[in-house]
């Protein structure tokens, strides 16, 4: 709903309204004790003090996932996907960097935040940050370029629009899909498909880390190590992926996708040799960056850049249900083995190494089949999906070009008499 009302309004009100809720939410979590006190108080017949603490906590990491890596990040990610066209891949694999040093920079720079103002008081600076952002979010954020008198990446648009400047415009216009046009192709359940499966697998190898090392008998700072580098191959990745995107089939850079988190988790299986670390290594950090990429640039280069809110509504679900989905399923075996006193170390590089290689094959099904799947994701053509026009044209095809001048010159000649 909050990404479709992206298309409604625009990136500059909802850019402003994402910055104020999350610092508001911030500012919950510093006080979230309090309130769980409070409830728990008021209601001690329905929150016991540890059921008002998690539905307390519940609430405040609600808000501040919904808000912040939700909203915030998608209304960016989005708003550049409208403005850019021919360059859009090159643009977004440029932004991933600063996203990239962003996260790599953050837990340092939280850290230390904590220690000068201790955890309420880094909250509320982050507060006032975020103010700060939701007045640039209105100083700076357009919705595309024709609001502001401009066209697609770069040049001026005239004052007084020529009958051809709102052609095109109307052209483009009717070739963006709706979300619910969208979900009639298999090219967005083909994409759509990739990025959950990396959404999930990747969370889940990330959330059992710690047991994946202790199963090839390592140590877990030697396992949390193969992340540093993953982030750089990850940003080089990225921006390799941007260029591609601008001048290659999106299908291939789907099944590169597959193809490196396949690789991924059948070196996992040998994750303590050093063919194994480093083929994990590659495979997370190609995934990962295709993966950045894909989030945004596929889209509006498929579906036009008319709708892109609503239809990155659904991958942000399918981002928080791949999220979630995953590391139950590479928990099945953790549950099994990993507390279990009478398994032991070697039970647990044994039996447990063997039931965990036996869930990473079951799991490896999924990268290759978007591999197999990906020269299906084809993209997609209105007049052969039989999708309708607007405006008055015809709607069995797309119009021409011919056909969109005449009409455009039929409301030139309407709007021209109705000032006169």
């Amino acid at each position: 709903m909050a990404l479709k009302r992206l298309d409604q309004f625009g990136p500059q009100m909802m850019g402003f309204q994402a910055a104020i809720l999350l610092a508001v939410s911030l500012v919950y979590m510093a006080h979230c004790g309090d309130f769980a006190s409070y409830l728990s108080r008021v209601s001690p017949w329905m929150f016991s003090p540890r059921w008002a603490s998690l539905c307390a906590a519940f609430v405040g990491f609600l808000g501040v996932r919904h808000f912040g890596q939700g909203q915030l990040t998608l209304i960016g990610r989005t708003m550049m996907s409208s403005w850019f066209e021919a360059n859009r891949g090159t643009v977004l694999g440029v932004s991933g960097v600063f996203v990239a040093f962003a996260f790599g920079i953050a837990p340092l720079a939280l850290n230390s935040l904590i220690d000068d103002l201790e955890w309420q008081g880094s909250l509320y600076s982050q507060a006032v940050f975020l103010c700060a952002v939701a007045l640039l979010s209105v100083c700076f954020f357009r919705k595309s370029p024709e609001s502001c008198g401009l066209v697609v990446d770069g040049g001026n648009a005239p004052a007084v629009r020529r009958k051809t400047d709102r052609s095109q415009e109307r052209k483009a216009l009717l070739e963006s899909f709706t979300a619910s046009e969208a979900l009639r192709t298999r090219a967005f359940w083909g994409f759509l498909f990739g990025i959950i499966c990396h959404a999930a697998l990747v969370t889940g190898v990330t959330f059992h880390m710690s047991y994946i090392a202790e199963l090839h008998g390592m140590s877990a700072k030697r396992a949390y190590a193969v992340f540093l580098p993953v982030a750089a191959l990850s940003t080089g990745s990225n921006l390799v992926a941007g260029w591609l995107a601008d001048r290659v089939d999106m299908r291939w850079l789907l099944a590169a996708l597959g193809t490196s988190l396949a690789t991924a988790l059948a070196a996992l299986r040998r994750f303590s040799t050093p063919w194994g670390y480093a083929a994990v290594t590659i495979g997370l950090g190609l995934s990962s960056g295709l993966f950045a990429q894909m989030q945004g640039s596929v889209w509006p280069k498929l579906f036009g850049r008319a709708n892109l809110g609503s239809i990155s509504g659904y991958t942000m679900a399918g981002t928080v249900f791949g999220s979630a989905l995953g590391p139950y399923a590479l928990g099945d075996s953790s549950s099994k083995y990993h507390e279990d006193p009478n398994q032991g170390q070697a039970g647990l590089q044994g039996d447990g190494l063997e039931a965990f290689n036996r869930v990473l094959a079951g799991l490896s099904v999924f990268p290759v089949l978007v591999v197999f799947l990906a020269p299906w994701a084809t993209t997609p053509n209105k007049e052969k999906l039989g999708l309708l026009g607007k405006g008055g044209l015809r709607r069995d095809r797309l119009p021409t070009i011919d056909e969109i001048e005449e009409h455009g010159g039929e409301e030139e000649e309407e709007e021209e008499e109705e000032e006169s």
